[in-house]
């Protein structure tokens, strides 16, 4: 079996390529080219553990992929999240390769995240606020740099700390309400985003779980658009659909048939929800593309 650490992964990847691999992934999924086995999800406390398979395509390997989610493990020597993937050979189903789970986990969710901004957020964006600057918060603020070199970019934590990735940093929430494009990457079990402006996309990659909620029902029943990553998981474990769809008449739409339709925005005023839970078939493409490099 062969080991492929974090920094490998880190050497063979840009940011081009992981987007355009999660883009052709989503694609994929809404055609059934790809193939996505059923989430489990334990929730424990403010803890939860998770592990799912996929493939990316048909002749693809299968991966397992399987972690944790403490947050208190925040400032200490352990991750928040925690995680690994297996990756077994198509042709004799052997395990083949182990990659480092958190490596692949921040790279293709950041991913995601620019590839749901491009199709979902206004061409015109002069203001980014990131909600949350841990792991994750911090990887999407510097991709944002990347993609949006002159847009202020506005750090949001529970200590503004300065940080070179941000225009500035502060403590007040209310900070979002400037910005067009919104990131909330904060693992929350309460709502930190209560209400939505007109022309505001938000991306949640927090509300991965039945209880981590990043925003409130009453601003996701407010949005014009709702997009997830999975239609289906989005409805069983992420915290903020769950909430929002007690009557089950909340209407979401996959991030793939928004790509295949080439529906987006349609609107400089609209209200747009994107909710990422993660999907085995994100990781999936990833592991192939560095499969490809390696």
């Amino acid at each position: 079996m062969r080991i492929v650490t974090g920094e490998e992964i880190n050497e063979l990847c840009d940011l081009k390529a992981v987007m355009e691999s999660q883009s052709k992934v989503f694609k994929n999924f809404a055609e059934g080219k790809a193939f996505l086995g059923p989430r489990a999800v334990l929730s424990q406390g403010e803890n939860a553990q998770f592990s799912y398979l996929a493939r990316a395509s048909s002749a693809g390997p299968t991966i397992v992929k399987f972690g944790t989610v403490f947050p208190g493990n925040s400032g200490s020597s352990f991750p928040v999240v925690q995680t690994s993937i297996l990756v077994l050979s198509p042709e004799n189903g052997s395990v083949e390769y182990s990659f480092d789970g958190e490596t692949v986990t921040k790279l293709r969710t950041v991913a995601a995240s620019m590839v749901a901004a491009k199709v979902l957020a206004s061409p015109e964006i002069n203001s980014i606020a990131v909600v949350g600057l841990g792991h994750q918060g911090l990887a999407h603020a510097k991709a944002f740099r990347e993609l949006y070199p002159h847009t202020k970019l506005i750090g949001v934590s529970k200590e503004a700390k300065p940080n070179d990735v941000f225009d500035e940093v502060t403590t007040d929430i209310k900070k979002t309400q400037d910005a067009e494009l919104v990131l909330l990457a904060t693992s929350s079990t309460n709502p930190v985003m209560r209400e939505i402006n007109r022309g505001v996309t938000a991306l949640s990659i927090g509300s991965f779980a039945p209880n981590r909620s990043e925003v409130s029902a009453e601003a996701v029943k407010s949005a014009d658009l709702i997009v997830v990553d999975d239609v289906l998981t989005s409805k069983s474990q992420c915290g903020s659909i769950i909430n929002a769809n007690q009557d089950d008449l909340l209407e979401v739409e996959s991030l793939g048939n928004i790509i295949l339709s080439g529906k987006s925005r349609t609107d400089e005023n609209q209200r747009i929800f994107y909710f990422s839970v993660g999907l085995g078939i994100q990781d999936a493409a990833l592991v192939e593309l560095i499969l490809e490099r390696l």
